[in-house]
């Protein structure tokens, strides 16, 4: 590791010379002979092909058993599990006469059951996700338009049971579904049931001042032919 950290060192350094030679070219360009710019030129080349050397080494180093199987525990130290099977599995293909073999073995078991553990809990919490969002469909119902809802209702296209979410009005005694047409409500449906799920909330609606609210409405056909009302907000 020490010969890695000498190698870093030695190619920063090269760098840095090498980055500054354009510029020392133009400074000395107008004093130097021709002898003195192939000197340049050389040191040049020979910075350029070292600085070559260093990386094929660096690249070496990196090609070890103990680099892959030191990576390999660096990633199970930072709970990356897919990265660090890469190096245990490096370590098992490419040196498997290596005494590292059998705890790269080992790390790599280590490291295939936690990426299973965390990708059952992900998976678990998408779906529970996934369930939350459908049982609040289910329950505030899926979004329709009132007309639509309404020409499905009177030609026996709604399947029964099944929620939807409607944009319209609704009077005091939860009787009638209605459209706002300017000052005027226009009743478009009066044969309603009250089928809420929360019955405060029935009261509550019931209580209010005036004669209707518009809001929206949770409401599904039921299988007596009546258009069931859930909820209102």
């Amino acid at each position: 590791m020490f010969k890695n950290h000498r190698c870093q060192a030695e190619r920063t350094y090269l760098d840095t010379i090498l980055s500054s030679l354009p510029f020392c070219f133009l400074i000395l360009i107008s004093g130097c002979n021709s002898g003195e710019m192939e000197k340049l030129q050389n040191d040049n080349r020979k910075l350029k092909e070292k600085n070559i050397a260093l990386e094929i080494e660096n690249t070496q180093l990196k090609e070890t058993a103990d680099y892959h199987y030191k990576s390999g525990i660096d990633y199970l130290e930072k709970n990356k599990w897919k990265e660090a099977k890469t190096e245990f599995k490096t370590v098992i293909q490419k040196f498997p006469l290596s005494s590292l073999v059998a705890n790269s073995k080992t790390g790599y078991d280590k490291a295939e059951l936690n990426n299973i553990a965390e990708e059952k809990a992900r998976n678990l919490a998408e779906a529970n996700e996934r369930r939350a969002k459908e049982a609040a469909e289910r329950l505030s119902g899926t979004p329709i338009d009132y007309a639509i809802f309404y020409a499905k209702a009177k030609g026996g296209g709604l399947p029964i049971g099944k929620r939807f979410r409607i944009g319209a009005c609704l009077n005091r005694d939860v009787t009638c579904i209605c459209i706002k047409k300017g000052s005027n409500l226009d009743k478009l449906e009066c044969a309603l049931r009250k089928d809420f799920d929360n019955t405060e909330i029935l009261e509550s609606f019931i209580a209010r001042p005036g004669d209707w609210d518009c809001g929206y409405i949770t409401a599904s056909m039921g299988g007596d032919g009546h258009i069931h009302i859930h909820g209102f907000n």
